[in-house]
């Protein structure tokens, strides 16, 4: 539920650090918009997105995290990986 959070990397910056050495972190983000369809795709739909996007924003949030967070890849040498 990382989407929800003001400050994403805070959160996935520690629980990283918790990890043992080689450990996995994964994180799935659920509601990647860009690729969330309705077909037929009814006509107010673009509105939706604008607005949804708006709202998750106005509270701090950011509704396609996983694909805006990269911290902690340069300074630590983590790595991420995208599964579609």
């Amino acid at each position: 539920m990382f989407c929800f959070l003001p400050d994403p990397e805070l959160h996935i910056r520690k629980l990283a650090e918790a990890l043992k050495p080689g450990g996995l972190l994964a994180i799935q983000d659920y509601a990647h918009r860009e690729s969330f369809a309705l077909f037929p795709r009814p006509a107010e739909w673009l509105d939706f997105l604008v607005a949804d996007r708006a709202m998750f924003a106005a509270y701090g949030g950011d509704i396609s995290m996983a694909v805006n967070c990269h911290c902690c890849t340069d300074e630590r040498g983590w790595n991420w990986w995208m599964s579609h």
